[in-house]
């Protein structure tokens, strides 16, 4: 006769709390940060959602040659340091991330320096493509890396502004 001996109900039991309780701490350890970083992330670009704007009119159109892009940072923009702007041409786009200093050989400002300035709170910058386009997009760039949502504008004929 052979005594075959198993675990009581009790031990089980409180093996599989023990268990519970380790697979929930860790989640609590893993989850819980990753889900609060990417809700404070979320909670940084909706504080500036009206932060950049594309500026209508005369400084914001194409002609045979070039494009002129106004843009306006406005109150409120903490954190920014600078925007990502995508032209659209003829179904395909050209991004361009503009910052303080950076230079690219198809931009420059309004007053024909090929150094790019961002905006200060409050004001507005025009840049010069030397390229034709039909719309452009705009989304500011935070001090952190992370590109919020664009703003979208279609552009006209500058003859029309």
């Amino acid at each position: 006769m052979s005594k075959k001996r198993g675990l009581s109900g009790i031990i089980a039991t409180v093996l599989l709390v023990m268990l519970t309780v380790a697979a929930a701490s860790m989640l609590f350890v893993f989850v819980v940060p990753w889900i609060r970083d990417m809700l404070d992330s979320a909670k940084s670009c909706s504080n500036l959602q009206e932060t950049v704007s594309i500026v209508e009119g005369k400084y914001t159109c194409f002609n045979s040659t070039a494009t002129k892009l106004m843009v306006r940072v406005n109150e409120g923009a903490e954190g920014v340091s600078g925007f990502s702007v995508s032209i659209t041409s003829s179904g395909s786009a050209k991004k361009y991330d503009i910052k303080n200093g950076v230079s690219f050989s198809a931009i420059s400002m309004y007053n024909g320096s090929t150094s790019l300035s961002v905006p200060d709170v409050g004001g507005a910058e025009t840049y010069v493509f030397n390229f034709t386009a039909e719309s452009v997009d705009v989304a500011p760039l935070l001090d952190t890396g992370k590109t919020c949502k664009a703003v979208n504008q279609k552009l006209i004929d500058c003859y029309l502004a």
